[in-house]
């Protein structure tokens, strides 16, 4: 009897001590339980696929680096980067300087007398022409410039048509005595002058004379002076393109009879390149 007593009251402290142990649990479970009821879910979640703690822990931690790295992410470069100028690029100003549409007015060396039409075939006052060659990379402008010699020859160019006076890099510019395609010999022409020899106009002697271009202030931006024999009547006249300078336009050897055709019979190359001279 002593021994069966003995086990009975062991059986019940065992449990006694059980059912404290169960107790004791849920008086710390639950305060955690109504400060956060989402982490509750959480973790029962947790539970049923094996864990508590630190298994969440590590999830909750993989999902927080997750949301900054989306599947196709926008700070990725396209093809196309966005910083890359497009074709009309608003850092530089349509109105640079010496563009096409704001060009600069010419300075001395910028252009150069290069051909002329000093004795054409038939009549002068309707066929005389000069051609002058832009050798900078900029869009010029001789608006309001002067046809000039050293005597009493000076007229203001007049455009032939509003912006003609703007020739672009590289480009030729034809000053005529009569701009009419049909009366001047076929010359296509973006500025005139009124021919006249002896005052209030310009023409081009067919003995010696100078030509002058100069600007609105009167600078020289150019010159060519030339000798008696130097036209050849139906041929212009043109520098040697190898010797494209405002120094070496002024040596006469530079200069030669051009051998192109022009439609109404004379000799020229009016808008295009020069020959060269080699062999005069």
């Amino acid at each position: 009897m002593f021994w069966l007593g003995l086990v009975g009251c062991t059986e019940f402290l065992v449990l006694r001590i059980k059912g404290d142990e169960e107790d004791s649990a849920s008086v710390i479970l639950d305060p955690i339980m109504s400060d956060d009821e989402d982490t509750d879910s959480d973790e029962s979640e947790t539970g049923e696929s094996g864990g508590r703690g630190s298994g969440n822990d590590s999830d909750t931690q993989e999902a927080e680096e997750g949301e900054g790295e989306p599947s196709d992410p926008s700070w990725e470069p396209s093809n196309e980067p966005s910083w890359e100028p497009s074709s009309e690029p608003s850092s530089e100003p349509s109105s640079e300087r010496g563009s096409a549409s704001s060009p600069r007015a010419a300075e001395y060396g910028d252009i150069i007398i290069n051909e002329l039409m000093i004795n054409p075939s038939g009549n002068d006052a309707e066929k005389e022409w000069i051609e002058l060659w832009n050798l900078t990379e900029d869009w010029l402008d001789i608006d309001e410039y002067y046809l000039a010699d050293a005597d009493s020859d000076l007229y203001t160019i007049e455009a032939s048509s509003s912006g003609s006076l703007v020739v672009e890099p590289g480009g030729y510019l034809l000053l005529c005595a009569n701009d009419n395609y049909w009366d001047n010999g076929g010359v296509d022409c973006q500025g005139t002058w009124l021919h006249q020899c002896f005052g209030s106009g310009f023409c081009l002697s067919n003995g010696d004379d100078e030509v002058y271009l100069a600007d609105k202030d009167g600078y020289i931006v150019d010159q060519v002076s030339y000798s008696d024999g130097f036209a050849i009547e139906g041929e212009s006249q043109g520098l040697d393109y190898n010797y494209a300078s405002t120094s070496d336009n002024d040596d006469l050897s530079n200069w030669c009879a051009q051998w192109g055709f022009m439609p109404m019979g004379d000799n020229g190359n009016p808008g295009e390149m020069n020959d060269d001279c080699w062999g005069w």
